[in-house]
């Protein structure tokens, strides 16, 4: 099941020019005069795109908002996502001289066999920053499965930019091992709630062990 990861409305600030047809629309849309009399509206997000949301004010307004809920304006094409790993991630492998065979073509092509999703981690890839954030942790980033091979499409996959920085900071061992406690945890937590909705009091996993004990009826008063 894919896992996107809802990022949280964006602060109120103001990165519109401040005149005053922009007076009283949300944050991130403005208005541009058009020389026939009224407005066009778009939404600037803060990568820099801009999208178009036509010249009725009421129609704007309900698009910018069906944007904003879906998260729509986090995400782009597999075209948009390969350009720009391709530009960054073959600029740092020349720099590190390792050695670059990737196109283009062949990102869109792993983008799409992933389902724009994190080859780890299952995550949609979106443009969210957290605010004062250095990366953008849910982005696409290319990762070697070998770390000693070149960058090729039999050796790389797409991860989470969060996910390589862990991968290249500890190596897949720490990293799927800190998975592994939490998906433990988390079954541990959930199988405690089971048996505590049918009745049990006593956790069957009391350090690991552990004998499931009824729950007692209460004391009556003769």
């Amino acid at each position: 099941m894919a896992i996107y990861v809802d990022p949280p409305p964006p602060k109120k600030r103001n990165i519109r020019k401040r005149t005053s047809i922009n007076e009283g629309l949300p944050a991130y849309m403005e208005a541009r005069p058009r020389k026939k009399g009224g407005a066009s509206y778009r939404m600037r997000l803060q990568d820099g795109r801009i999208i178009p949301l036509g010249w009725n004010l009421d129609e704007a307004l309900q698009l910018y908002s069906q944007i904003s809920e879906t998260g729509l304006a986090n995400k782009k094409t597999s075209l948009e996502w390969a350009e720009e790993m391709h530009k960054r991630h073959s600029a740092g492998a020349k720099q590190r001289k390792i050695e670059y065979t990737l196109t283009e073509a062949d990102l869109v092509s792993i983008l799409d066999a992933q389902a724009g999703k994190c080859a780890l981690t299952d995550i949609v890839f979106s443009t969210y920053k957290p605010e004062g954030a250095r990366i953008r942790p849910w982005a696409p980033s290319l990762d070697r499965i070998d770390p000693k091979g070149i960058y090729s499409a039999a050796n790389c996959r797409i991860v989470c930019a969060f996910v390589n920085v862990a991968l290249n900071e500890f190596g897949e061992e720490i990293f799927f091992g800190l998975l592994e406690k939490m998906m433990r945890r988390v079954a541990r937590e959930e199988v405690a709630a089971a048996f505590k909705n049918l009745g049990v009091f006593r956790s069957p996993f009391p350090n690991g062990k552990g004998i499931v004990s009824k729950k007692r009826p209460p004391k009556t008063d003769k």
